[in-house]
């Protein structure tokens, strides 16, 4: 098929498509023509549909801080340290019950678990 072959087939097929548009019968009406997209927005939208796609990265995970460890403190070695430092101080144990009443008790056994630590320290200190 030669170009001129070519071209007026296209002529052709172009005068029966305007014919049946302009025809009574014609139940489809023109498509109204839209403006090309600027390159701006095709780059917005682009830019959109990737976003779209991207998800956030997840948060990086931290890792827990170190417990610390208190020492474990019983009645029971605060009586030998108390007994220990009456011993050593030699005064029939006044310094360790002055101590004890800092506390607001009158016994070892008498102190919550929280002020054994506090309780220690300070025998210790006498």
């Amino acid at each position: 098929m030669s170009i001129e072959n070519n071209l007026k087939r296209i002529a052709d097929s172009l005068e029966i498509i305007a014919a049946s548009m302009q025809s009574p019968g014609a139940t489809t009406a023109p498509a109204a023509l839209q403006p090309a997209p600027t390159a701006t927005e095709v780059v917005n939208a682009q830019a959109q549909a990737l976003d779209a796609m991207t998800t956030p990265a997840p948060p990086a995970i931290q890792p827990a801080p170190a417990a610390t460890v208190a020492p474990i403190i019983t009645p029971e070695m605060l009586n030998e340290a108390a007994m220990a430092k009456m011993n050593e101080k030699g005064d029939n144990g006044a310094s360790v019950i002055g101590l004890l009443g800092t506390f607001g008790v009158q016994s070892i056994t008498q102190l919550q678990p929280t002020q054994y630590v506090d309780f220690k320290t300070k025998l210790e200190a006498l």
